[in-house]
């Protein structure tokens, strides 16, 4: 009976552990848009309307309360561009092993004829779950 309650208690006790670690996957504490990043993640121009001339579009982002190892991962996606691309069509996705909460970027390059007009996304995850969701815009001036 003792040997039932040991087990019945361990096995409680890793339960308890296993939901505290999945309710605590941290969070970013800042995403912002822009053009250009400095070395250490910082937006120099921070927009999250762009042309289509940009060069390249930058998701910088800080996080907390993530553990090493912890994987961040973006989806980019164009939303509308007026039948240029597929709606919701996914550009890139790129992927951090991050050692701790830590800042960093993700950035993409101009496509050769020129970002398309219209309505696009950056989704964020961290370890395979969507924490944010951070909308942008390409319009011509």
């Amino acid at each position: 009976m003792a040997i039932s309650i040991r087990i019945f208690l361990g096995a409680l006790l890793l339960g308890l552990l296993l939901v505290a670690h999945a309710a605590n996957k941290g969070k970013f504490s800042s995403v912002v848009m822009g053009t250009e990043a400095t070395p250490t993640h910082q937006i120099i121009r921070p927009t999250d309307i762009f042309s289509p001339e940009t060069p390249q579009i930058v998701c910088a982002w800080r996080t907390e309360g993530v553990h090493p190892g912890t994987i961040v991962k973006a989806v980019w996606i164009a939303d509308d561009t007026d039948g240029v691309a597929p709606p919701k069509h996914k550009i890139e996705e790129a992927t951090q092993m991050i050692p701790g909460p830590i800042a960093g970027s993700f950035s993409l390059t101009r496509p050769l004829r020129g970002w398309p007009p219209g309505k696009y996304h950056v989704d964020l995850y961290i370890d395979h779950q969507l924490v944010k969701t951070v909308p942008f815009t390409v319009r011509l001036k």
